[in-house]
């Protein structure tokens, strides 16, 4: 079974992930119990794949951007006869509810407990918040992470948060995240010429983008002074969340468009169509999915340094980066995006270079190595 935050309709990049993951395992033969919070809208009929929607309230998604849903209390008795008949319970990540009951219910049940690494250190300008989130990981993860029989990371700044000890190093794994190939592909330069037109963007216009959920922790806060004083850029922005960029002044020749939540065949036009898409979040435990779906799309990105280095070194084509935890961050991302709208044929020219260093990413790699894992816990049930 596998226990999730919120189903794929919210939007989020974890939220994706564990879908797909989960998704790709049952596509190997195995029978998967998916529990999450929110609705099951557009879901894909899958054999073996079964869909468990807990009701649940969330107090400080809206208020804090915080996504951290309370399940509800009839979901206690599914979530324990799911335990009992499972041969592995699977969580992605751990300061969420339904996690700690599902760490806490395998312990009790004695049920092979794998743990997917998602994020790392959170960072937040609120001194209770960065309290309260020292004090959950020192607790709740440190005992979830004590207590998993496998420990998956999806990139290497969540594998630097998390396994200092060595126990942790001994029964982990790296299996990054993929992307869907079948969706996110870039086209050729008539095509993608096309594509612009049809969605009245001109020839000359300087498109950038940030998609994601617009708090603090994707680093939206940074982008109004470079919203308001970089001249001649078309900003797009895919998603919502508690910050609004619509109250933010335009600088002169610029244009700003909020979209709302898209669907994924939508959002790779927006990628597309886009110069250079911006994912300067913090927190993030490996390369956050805007960044795998724009390089797949073929276009460039900046990104926050922290992510650069889950890219690996050298840093591949198509990827420029900026230090996002600077005290002069939003200075420093606005100067970073007018070099970029300058240099915009250098930016063109690395497009074909992106696209093909994404083809790396792939969900079918990480479906195998979750395969390998699960049958090597078989015998633990």
């Amino acid at each position: 079974m596998h226990i999730a935050s919120y189903l794929p309709s919210h939007l989020g990049g974890l939220e994706i992930a564990a879908w797909s993951i989960a998704r790709g395992v049952a596509r190997r033969g195995y029978q998967i119990d998916y529990f999450a919070s929110g609705d099951a809208v557009d879901c894909e009929p899958l054999e073996g794949f079964a869909v468990y929607e807990i009701s649940s309230v969330d107090p400080f998604d809206r208020p804090l951007g915080l996504p951290v849903p309370l399940w509800s209390l009839g979901s206690m008795s599914q979530l324990v006869r799911a335990v009992r008949r499972a041969d592995v319970v699977h969580i992605h990540d751990t300061l969420y509810m339904g996690s700690v009951l599902g760490a806490v219910l395998s312990v009790l049940l004695r049920c092979p407990l794998v743990l997917t690494v998602h994020t790392s250190k959170l960072q937040f300008r609120h001194r209770v918040l960065r309290l309260a989130f020292f004090v959950a990981n020192a607790s709740v993860t440190r005992f979830i992470l004590s207590r998993a029989t496998r420990v998956a990371f999806v990139g290497t700044t969540a594998e630097e948060f998390h396994s200092t000890a060595n126990s942790v190093a001994a029964k982990s794994a790296m299996i990054p995240n993929g992307v869907d190939a079948a969706i996110f592909s870039p086209f050729e330069f008539g095509d993608r010429r096309f594509l612009r037109r049809s969605m009245g963007i001109e020839s000359r216009d300087f498109v950038v983008a940030f998609v994601g959920r617009f708090v603090e922790k994707k680093g939206i806060h940074l982008l109004q002074q470079a919203v308001e004083s970089v001249r001649g850029v078309r900003w797009v922005f895919i998603g919502d969340g508690t910050i609004h960029p619509e109250g933010w002044r335009v600088a002169h020749d610029s244009t700003l468009q909020l979209t709302g939540q898209v669907g994924q065949a939508s959002l790779a036009d927006l990628y597309r169509s886009a110069d250079v898409v911006l994912s300067i979040g913090v927190g993030e435990g490996g390369t956050p999915l805007v960044v795998k779906e724009s390089m797949a799309c073929g276009t460039p990105v900046l990104v926050s340094m922290e992510v650069s280095r889950s890219l690996g070194d050298p840093r591949p084509p198509g990827v420029w980066t900026v230090d996002a935890s600077a005290p002069d961050a939003s200075l420093l991302v606005a100067h970073m995006v007018e070099r970029l709208k300058s240099g915009r044929e250098e930016v063109a020219s690395v497009r074909e270079a992106t696209a093909a260093f994404a083809r790396r990413w792939d969900w079918d790699f990480a479906a195998r190595e979750y395969d390998a894992m699960y049958r090597s816990l078989r015998s633990r049930r």
